[in-house]
């Protein structure tokens, strides 16, 4: 099971990694295609103007240096398992920010709309996976699911052991065990404890 999840961990990442290198390589045609879908707000436009000054480039350009940076370091990142859960929060506003800007199919006529509802989807699916890996996190292994123990890493809860079903042959899954239950998170009311 372990190695099901790291696999997958990085096939997911190189999305991202491959995404970042490309817009990386092609600062030029990224920074157009910014600029032709994302306009400057007026509050923070002095702001953009200075950066402009320091930076000798204009905002589309640095926004696409800064787009593919993040996408590249967060793809190795998540793939290495380093700071998995926050570099995966991250990538969820960016994929839910580059939904809204990037494919907005609500804007477009009906027969247009087709493709870029269905490229925000794939968006909506990437971010569904993402608030997975969040979920999942990069734990110590004792403490993730898939590792052992997963009931003795919860503090909250009763242990209930379950009667031995000696005269009867059962599957080794189904043999006595101990689990904890906490109607707390069963129920959805924290703090009351079954």
């Amino acid at each position: 099971m372990p190695a099901f999840i790291v696999f997958g961990r990085v096939l997911f990442a190189v999305l991202f990694i491959y995404s970042g290198l490309t817009k990386l390589l092609a600062i030029a045609a990224t920074a157009e295609f910014i600029s032709a879908k994302i306009v400057i707000p007026g509050m923070i436009a002095p702001y953009t103007s200075q950066l402009e000054t320091v930076t000798g480039m204009p905002t589309p350009q640095m926004l696409a240096i800064a787009f593919g940076g993040l996408e590249l370091i967060s793809g190795f990142m998540i793939a290495l398992n380093i700071g998995t859960r926050f570099f995966a929060i991250l990538m969820i506003f960016f994929v839910a920010a580059a939904t809204f800007y990037f494919h907005d199919f609500w804007n477009q006529p009906s027969p247009e709309n087709a493709k870029t509802l269905i490229d925000a989807l794939k968006n909506l699916s990437i971010i569904g996976a993402l608030f997975i890996i969040a979920g999942y996190g990069s734990a110590p292994r004792r403490m993730e699911p898939v590792y052992g123990d997963v009931w003795g890493s919860r503090r909250h809860g009763v242990t209930v052991t379950f009667p031995p079903l000696s005269s009867i042959w059962v599957w080794p899954a189904l043999r006595p065990r101990e689990a904890r239950i906490c109607c707390g998170v069963l129920f959805g009311t924290p703090g009351k404890h079954g």
